[in-house]
């Protein structure tokens, strides 16, 4: 059986992709590919012992869906988290960071991402680059564009907040993708 390998990321010499919240997957090429994985310590320590973590049930509600994106960003690994107002919904109610500490093996929160900037295409594709030089993209922000709605929305990390913005003088279209400028000089 085929399985579609996503989202993935190359990070410290390793493509890693996401299983689930217990496994992540790792494909190296030494030189031919060789697939393995981590056991990811998914328990989660708490102030507040009725926090609502990641897509998990909250009281009396339905699980919301969850889309996850893999980034890159200065020799780490980020998990982006997308929580939807329902399974069937494409409108976004949550957004949160985390990276992973590979020596324990957990993946946790963050207040920032480095004044970095992360771009996200619904494809399950993620990129990092600098923020706030040009191009007005934000510091600590994630960006990612729903053609569909016209939208983009911007999650700022560091203040923990979230805006939509209307694209409506975008050209209809069913796809989104950013193009990242090369940072090797000609």
């Amino acid at each position: 059986m085929k399985i579609p390998i996503c989202p993935i990321a190359a990070c410290r010499g390793k493509f890693y992709f996401y299983s689930t919240h217990e496994e992540l997957g790792v494909l190296e090429f030494c030189p031919g590919p060789v697939f393995s994985s981590i056991a990811i310590d998914d328990s989660f320590e708490s102030e507040d012992e009725d926090d609502d973590q990641g897509g998990y049930e909250e009281e009396g509600g339905p699980n919301p869906g969850e889309q996850v994106f893999l980034v890159e960003s200065g020799g780490d690994l980020y998990m982006v988290n997308l929580l939807y107002a329902t399974w069937s919904s494409d409108q976004i109610v949550e957004g949160f960071v985390q990276r992973m500490d590979f020596s324990t093996r957990r993946w946790g929160d963050v207040g920032d991402l480095g004044g970095r900037t992360f771009l996200l295409s619904r494809f399950y594709f993620g990129a990092s680059c600098s923020g706030g030089e040009g191009g007005g993209l934000q510091q600590d922000c994630v960006y990612l564009v729903n053609p569909r709605r016209k939208e983009m929305q911007v999650f700022n990390v560091k203040e923990d907040t979230n805006e939509v913005h209307s694209l409506d003088e975008a050209p209809p279209c069913d796809k989104a993708f950013w193009l990242l400028p090369s940072t090797t000089s000609p």
